[in-house]
């Protein structure tokens, strides 16, 4: 079971045991890329597949392998943009896909990509004003902006755009 199998990992995360953790989370990969593609497309097994994802890269973030945790945060981000198409709007679909371009930046500063932090930064600031926009109450939005705003601003300083950094 999916479900079963992403509960193993997240608790095998919490326990510092990202072998088992990764493990679990590539069986429940491997059964989600094997249902038939209508099924690959259900809401709920996009958000399983965005999940299985994020932990697989999360995974390699705290091995410091960015490479390998760049292509698990890109299909997180793909499974993120999935159900932003279908139901447009959704804000939980633009939540979700504003974390997952945040963490793709993320990834990118590590790898000391500046040029592509900063390029999903910027994504992921229209993304996060687009929600504060429609909900103005939103602390938690409002927090993530802010700090957007910050890691743009810092790898803009790595690419020596001091000025552009100020901004």
């Amino acid at each position: 079971n999916i479900k079963t199998l992403q509960l193993i990992a997240e608790l095998n995360i919490s326990r510092s045991k990202p072998d088992v953790a990764q493990r679990a989370l590539s069986d429940a990969k491997l059964i989600m890329e094997s249902l038939d593609a209508r099924f690959r497309q259900m809401p709920r097994i996009l958000k399983a597949q965005g999940v299985n994802s994020y932990w697989l890269g999360k995974i390699e973030m705290d091995r410091l392998r960015w490479t390998e945790a760049a292509i698990h945060m890109n299909r997180y981000r793909h499974f993120s943009e999935e159900p932003v198409r279908s139901s447009p709007n959704d804000p939980d679909g633009w939540l979700e896909l504003s974390y997952a371009v945040t963490t793709q930046a993320s990834v990118a500063m590590g790898g000391r990509d500046f040029i592509v932090a900063a390029e999903a930064f910027s994504k992921a600031i229209e993304l996060k004003t687009k929600l504060l926009q429609d909900a103005p109450d939103s602390a938690s939005v409002a927090y993530d902006l802010s700090n957007s705003i910050s890691w743009l601003a810092r790898a803009k300083a790595a690419l020596g755009l001091l000025a552009d950094a100020r901004n």
